[in-house]
């Protein structure tokens, strides 16, 4: 299912894509729902939506696919890392599209992003 959607995905069929991705994190959410599988279902999900520009839609998947990821793997693994960079490619994004700083940016973020990250490094921190 997610090798179609992502072909899907790369030729602009975004509403197949996008039900390709749904259906593989359901299955994968059969697996629990702090599943590494689930991480990387909801990071393809959260990309599809940056790719979009459906921004809003994309970040609470990417925090939960990074929580998942960070408590499960570890913030070095290379799916983390992957999530990461996806993320951080997507605020890059919103930067260029609204012609904001990051400054701004950082100033008006999403609650949920800034807790997120709050808690994620509190978490690291309690592990070192």
């Amino acid at each position: 299912l997610n090798n179609l959607a992502f072909l899907y995905s790369r030729q602009g069929r975004y509403p197949e894509a996008e039900s390709l991705y749904q259906q593989a994190l359901a299955l994968r959410q059969l697996l629990g729902s702090e599943h590494p599988d689930v991480a990387t279902s909801l990071n393809n999900l959260a990309f599809l939506y940056s790719r979009q520009g459906r921004y809003p839609e994309a970040e609470p998947l990417y925090l939960r696919s990074l929580s998942i990821a960070v408590n499960r793997l570890g913030p070095d693994h290379p799916n983390t890392q992957t999530i990461w960079q996806n993320f951080l490619r997507m605020l890059g994004q919103v930067i260029q599209d609204r012609g904001e700083s990051l400054q701004q940016l950082l100033s008006q973020g999403s609650e949920l992003t800034r807790q997120k990250l709050q808690e994620m490094l509190k978490d690291q921190e309690s592990r070192e």
